[in-house]
C-alpha cells in the first residue's frame, strides 16, 4: 500500500481523514491463514503515522504497539 502524499500545509482534519481512510483500507486487506502473523509496517510523515497508529490501536488492530500517549490535538504548522 502506497504512502499518501502529505502536503506540508495540511490542516489537522486532513491528516485525520487520511488516517481514518487508511485504517479502512487496512481492515479490508485479506487476512492470511494465520492471523497472528499479520503485520502493518508504519513509516513516513510523523503526524500521519501517529494518527494512523492511534486509530489502529482504537480499532484493536494494533495489539503489539506499546501504549501511546494520546494527544488531544494533532497540529500541522504552516511556517508562513
Amino acid at each position: 500500500m502506497a504512502f499518501p502524499a502529505i502536503d506540508p500545509k495540511c490542516e489537522p482534519e486532513e491528516i485525520i481523514f487520511l488516517a481514518e481512510n487508511y485504517v479502512d483500507k487496512i481492515k479490508s486487506l485479506p487476512a492470511e491463514a494465520n492471523e497472528s502473523d499479520n503485520a502493518v509496517h508504519i513509516m513516513g510523515e510523523v503526524t500521519f503515522c501517529f494518527a494512523l497508529a492511534v486509530r489502529l490501536q482504537k480499532a484493536r488492530m494494533a495489539k503489539f504497539l506499546k501504549p501511546m500517549l494520546l494527544l488531544q490535538k494533532i497540529t500541522c504548522r504552516n511556517p508562513n
